[in-house]
């Protein structure tokens, strides 16, 4: 990969007219003129000797002298390979910090000061900047040569495609596949309809030989209908939007109920001891006239009370528990092969299961008499389960095509899956 220089400090810099060097050349020359004046016993000779002019040599020696740090330090860094260090600590940072980590420019500037070598190096934002745009299109570059490289000696295989819409603010279109983690598209569109969708996968896709045969992705209709009409592709919904639809049609209502149903209690539990406390309190006082008050009644009565709030709480709580449960366990049953046992799963088994589920979450809605318009998250979530269990039974039909192409015995190729169903 093409390097670059990490450049030099803001601090240093002058209008001093000198021939353009790199910063390895000068650490090399700056030892040399020393050793060359220390042989000649003169600047002026060996200035002469190396064909550098004096004026640059003190140039060269003032610059150190305003660095402001150790004299060894100064010497570790102004040497060729403490330049090369520099060089190398420059380009690891910029890259994790910058293309890998979640920080930016500034973060590199940070720690370039903190460091103390911006006395060394630039660390203002435009020169990190600079270094920065430098370092993206060199990555940009390497990454087309390695895709062309790598493409050419590609073997076919047939992908999954996960597909999603990211704003900020422009709709970008992005896909990965999810097994090497290669990012096919990453553009920015317009519009997020199929027709986009085609035009960003086919210039994705470029001279790749490979064939879509499932997507996964949310319910987004452009990029269903480019799924299904043109790459006529499985579409497996993306099981994190099923939960979250039935986590929003559920938890905010289970919430506030057992939010209240614990400040129920609370208060008629603090009715309970008011009653009592009076009641406490009126022992010995003499009673005015009409019929004496019924303390032990209130009491009782407010008892009743809180029995009731705790017991309503207590269903309250039992109900956001099961819901939970519910809906965490969908991700577990969710799968080919039963995660306990580890014995294969047929799409019938896994669709009972997912329909048992939900049934549990259907109840605590009803129970806790939701609204309609949470009703309709849940049902809209339960829609998509179809698809879900129709990925089962995708999965294993792909796995019985590949244990096909191995020339496997009958009895030998059932062993790895439920194909008798």
């Amino acid at each position: 990969m093409e390097t670059f220089s990490p450049g030099t400090s803001d601090n240093s810099r002058t209008n001093h007219a000198v021939i353009k060097r790199s910063r390895a050349e000068v650490a090399s020359q700056i030892i040399s003129f020393k050793t060359e004046a220390e042989r000649l016993a003169s600047q002026r000779a060996a200035a002469a000797s190396l064909d550098i002019p004096r004026s640059t040599w003190r140039y060269w020696r003032d610059r150190q002298a305003g660095i402001g740090l150790p004299a060894k330090t100064i010497e570790f860094f102004e040497s060729p390979e403490g330049t090369d260090f520099l060089h190398l600590f420059m380009t690891s940072l910029l890259f994790v910090i910058t293309q890998l980590g979640n920080n930016g420019i500034r973060s590199v500037c940070l720690i370039v000061e903190l460091c103390q070598l911006d006395r060394l190096i630039g660390s203002s934002y435009g020169s990190i900047q600079k270094a920065t745009v430098q370092m993206e299109n060199i990555i940009e570059e390497y990454g087309k040569q390695e895709r062309e490289r790598l493409s050419a000696g590609m073997e076919e295989k047939t992908i999954t495609m996960c597909g999603d819409e990211t704003f900020h603010p422009q709709p970008c279109l992005v896909a990965i596949e999810p097994v090497s983690n290669f990012i096919m598209v990453e553009q920015y569109s317009e519009k997020r309809d199929a027709v986009s969708w085609s035009n960003a996968m086919r210039k994705g896709l470029t001279d790749l030989p490979v064939t879509v045969v499932q997507s996964t992705s949310d319910e987004g209709k452009g990029l269903l209908k480019y799924v299904e009409d043109e790459l006529g592709a499985h579409h497996s919904p993306d099981l994190f939007h099923v939960q979250q639809e039935l986590t929003r049609a559920t938890s905010a209502s289970l919430n506030a109920q057992l939010r209240h149903a614990k400040a129920s209690y609370q208060a008629s539990g603090e009715k309970t001891k008011q009653w009592i406390e009076e009641k406490r309190q009126s022992i010995g006082v003499e009673a005015g006239r009409g019929r004496p008050f019924d303390y032990d009644m209130r009491i009782a009565e407010a008892e009743v009370t809180e029995a009731n709030a705790l017991q309503y709480m207590k269903e309250c709580d039992e109900r956001q528990e099961l819901s939970k449960k519910a809906k965490k366990t969908i991700g577990t049953v969710y799968h080919p092969y039963n995660l306990k046992t580890g014995k294969p799963q047929t799409a019938k088994t896994v669709g009972a299961k997912l329909e048992k589920k939900f049934d549990i979450i259907q109840r605590v809605a009803d129970e806790a008499d939701l609204s309609e318009n949470r009703q309709k998250q849940l049902e809209k979530a339960h829609r998509v389960f179809p698809q879900l269990i129709d990925t089962i039974s995708f999965f294993w039909a792909m796995v019985k095509t590949l244990l096909a192409k191995l020339g496997l015995s009958k009895e030998l190729g059932n062993r790895s899956g439920p194909f008798s169903h």
